[in-house]
C-alpha cells in the first residue's frame, strides 16, 4: 500500500479528523490480513506508533511525522488505532475511539514539520535516540577503530563451536567448557552464534539444543550476555518480497512461523540482509520485508549487513557496492532495527576465499565514518582508521 508523504504543515493548523473503524483487540492480535500474531506489549515500533498519534493531535509537526512513518512503515492509522485498543485491553485504559488523525495544512506560523521521518521508532521504545553501530570486521592489516564509533559483539564461528570434531551434532562438551567459560569471563553484551552447517527447519532441534547449552550454562553462571543466531531468524528469503509473489510469501511466512520455537531460544533476532544482487531498489524491499518478518518474533532486531555483494553471485560477488547504496544500507537497517551489525570482509579476487585486506578510504569506510558520527551511540573522536 502507498501513501502520500507530508510536505510542509504548520503547528496552529487544527487536526482534521474522518470516520475509521476500529478494530476488536485480542492478546494476539492478527496484523493485516496475514494470520500472523504480534506481541502487543508497551515497547516496539508499534507502540511507539500509538505514543506519537496522540502527540500528533496536538503537534502538526508530529502529525507530519506520524503521516511519514506510515508511508515507511507500509500500515495505515486503522492498524495503529487497533494496535492501541489491543493495548488498552490488555494493560488497561480507554481504547482510542477518535478517527484517524489527518495532517492539517500549513497554518502560516512558520514551524517546518520533517517531510520525511526523523525519529524512527525502535523496539526498544527510543524514538529519535542514537543506536549502536557494532562490527565484526575480519580483514587483514586491521587498524585501531578506537573513537571511530564502533560498538564491539563477540561471534562464535563453527570452528570454535565444535571444536574441530563432527558438526552432525552439538559439540556439548565444547559448548559447555570451552564457549560457556568464555563468555562468563568476556562478558560481551551480545553474543552471536554462527552455525550455517544445519538447516533452520530441518534441524532445528539441533539449533534449540546448542542455544539452550550455551544460555543454561551462561545463565548458571551469573552471566548477562544475550545470545543469539546469525541469519537463522527469519528464514532468509529474497525472492518472496522482491517478487512480491504471493505464494512465496505465504510459503515463507509458514516457515517464519515454525521458527517461533527456535526464536523462543533466543534473546535477540540477527537476520542477514547481505546483497545477492547490486540492486539498491531490490535490495531495500528485501531488507525491510525481513526486518518485518524478524519483528514478529516480538524481540530486539539486530541485522548483519556487508559492504561487498555477497560472493554468492557470480558476475558481481565480492565487489564492493557503490558509497550511494552503502548509505542507503546503513539508514534503512539504522532505521527500522535496534542497531547495525556491519561484517567483512571476503577478497575482491573473484573466485577466491579468504579476507581483504584493509586500505584507508575506502569509500564504504568513510560513508561508514560520516553516518557514525551523526548516529552511534559509541563514541566519535579522534578516528584515525
Amino acid at each position: 500500500m502507498r501513501f502520500a508523504k507530508v510536505t510542509a504543515l504548520g503547528a496552529a493548523a487544527m487536526l482534521a479528523f474522518c470516520v475509521a473503524t476500529t478494530a476488536v483487540p485480542s492478546d494476539s492480535w492478527a496484523v493485516r490480513n496475514d494470520q500472523a500474531t504480534w506481541p502487543v506489549a508497551q515497547s516496539g515500533w508499534r507502540y511507539n506508533l500509538t505514543v506519537m498519534r496522540e502527540q500528533a493531535k496536538t503537534s502538526s509537526a508530529k502529525a507530519a511525522q506520524y503521516a511519514g512513518y506510515l508511508t515507511k512503515l507500509d500500515v495505515d492509522d486503522a492498524y495503529v488505532v487497533a494496535y492501541a485498543a489491543a493495548l488498552a485491553a490488555k494493560f488497561g485504559g480507554t481504547p482510542p475511539t477518535e478517527p484517524p488523525v489527518t495532517p492539517p495544512s500549513n497554518g502560516g506560523t512558520g514551524e517546518t514539520p520533517p517531510t520525511e521521518p526523523t525519529d524512527p521508532p525502535d523496539n526498544g521504545g527510543n524514538t529519535g535516540a542514537r543506536k549502536h553501530v557494532y562490527q565484526g570486521f575480519r580483514y587483514n592489516k586491521m587498524p585501531n577503530f578506537a573513537g571511530c564509533g564502533l560498538s564491539s559483539l563477540k561471534i562464535f564461528y563453527e570452528g570454535e563451536l565444535f571444536g574441530g570434531k563432527s558438526k552432525s551434532q552439538p559439540n556439548i562438551s565444547q559448548l559447555k567448557n570451552v564457549i560457556v567459560p568464555q563468555i562468563l569471563k568476556k562478558k560481551w553484551d551480545y553474543v552471536v552464534i554462527d552455525i550455517e552447517v544445519w538447516d533452520e527447519i530441518t534441524e532445528m532441534d539441533k539449533l534449540i539444543l546448542a542455544m539452550k547449552t550455551i544460555r543454561d550454562g551462561v545463565r548458571a553462571g551469573g552471566g548477562t550476555s544475550k545470545l543469539g543466531y546469525y541469519m537463522m531468524l527469519p528464514e532468509k528469503n529474497w525472492l518472496a518480497p522482491v517478487q512480491n509473489s504471493a505464494t512465496k510469501t505465504s510459503k515463507w511466512r509458514a516457515n517464519n512461523d515454525k521458527l517461533k520455537r527456535l526464536a523462543d531460544e533466543v534473546d535477540i533476532i540477527f537476520p542477514s540482509l547481505y546483497t545477492l544482487y547490486d540492486n539498491q531498489g531490490d535490495w531495500i524491499k528485501y531488507a525491510k520485508a525481513n526486518i518485518a518478518e524478524a519483528r514478529r518474533y516480538g524481540k530486539p532486531v539486530m541485522p548483519f549487513i556487508w559492504p561487498q555483494i555477497h560472493n554468492w553471485n557470480k558476475e558481481d560477488g565480492q565487489k564492493y557496492m557503490s558509497a550511494s547504496f552503502w548509505k542507503t544500507q546503513l539508514e534503512v537497517t539504522f532505521d527500522l532495527s535496534d542497531a547495525v551489525i556491519i561484517w567483512g570482509s571476503m577478497t575482491t579476487v573473484k573466485g577466491s576465499r579468504g579476507w581483504d585486506t584493509w586500505r584507508s578510504g575506502m569509500p564504504w569506510w568513510e560513508v561508514t565514518k560520516s553516518f557514525n558520527r551523526s548516529n552511534a551511540k559509541a563514541e566519535f573522536s579522534g578516528c584515525n582508521a
